[in-house]
């Protein structure tokens, strides 16, 4: 078992237009540096299958984008089959990809991901993974959730937190690292989903060049626990997506 199992690894972002929703976020983030993005996202044009954001921000339209984070496990067969008995889908795959297998999993509340099971210990996502500071579920019921991915990834529940009008999250922890959380949502209309944060520096100028290029933000910049600030916005295809500095 390597360091890096029942962790995000790896990251794509699906989009009909991959061109257009790529150039999107390396604007996003210009403010905080020059950013390869188009070097370390594979483009992907993704089936309408895979797509979980049907926000009400979307007026019930299904996005145009959705970003996929991969979380590596062991053995990938046994991982698909262990998700499917314990109540979630396999969407696609396996599948053959850059550095191992892979498969595209929904859990029991709708929530999409991927699982990548490498070649060899030695395949490196680390620099591509740097795109990604913070992993959130949003899900109306967190604790039941907790139980698919704990039984699958092997992860322990953190400490949960109460912050006020942004709800209470539970910290997930794996290897002895806070990877992320769950986050409850209110609002029975919303499918539960994964929000990723995407690294930034300098978050004032990134929140305007989300609106200036055709984005809205939902919520901040708002300080977070960790002394930071965080985003939570949808970009012009209607994909939810973070910020966080």
């Amino acid at each position: 078992m390597t360091a890096s199992q029942g962790k995000f690894v790896r990251f794509e972002l699906h989009a009909l237009d991959p061109s257009s929703a790529l150039t999107f976020y390396e604007k996003v983030l210009e403010p905080s540096g020059p950013n390869n993005l188009r070097e370390l996202l594979p483009q992907n044009a993704f089936k309408v299958r895979y797509v979980h954001a049907e926000r009400p921000e979307n007026a019930g339209r299904i996005a145009g984008t959705t970003w996929i984070g991969y979380i590596e496990v062991g053995n990938l067969d046994d991982c698909c089959a262990k998700v499917v008995q314990i109540g979630g889908k396999l969407k696609a795959g396996p599948f053959q990809t850059a550095g191992g297998r892979a498969a595209i999993i929904e859990d029991n509340f709708s929530a999409v991901f991927g699982v990548l099971e490498r070649e060899n210990s030695r395949s490196d996502d680390s620099e591509q993974a740097k795109i990604v500071a913070w992993h959130e579920l949003v899900t109306r019921d967190f604790k039941e959730s907790f139980k698919l991915y704990s039984d699958i990834f092997g992860w322990t529940r953190g400490d949960e937190l109460d912050l006020g009008d942004i709800g209470k999250i539970l910290l997930i922890i794996c290897g002895g690292d806070t990877i992320g959380a769950f986050a409850s949502c209110a609002n029975s209309s919303v499918k539960s989903y994964w929000n990723y944060y995407l690294n930034c520096s300098d978050i004032q100028s990134s929140a305007k060049a989300i609106e200036v290029n055709g984005g809205a933000i939902l919520r901040g910049p708002i300080s977070v626990p960790g002394n930071q600030v965080a985003v939570e916005a949808v970009d012009p295809f209607g994909g939810p997506f973070g910020l966080l500095a």
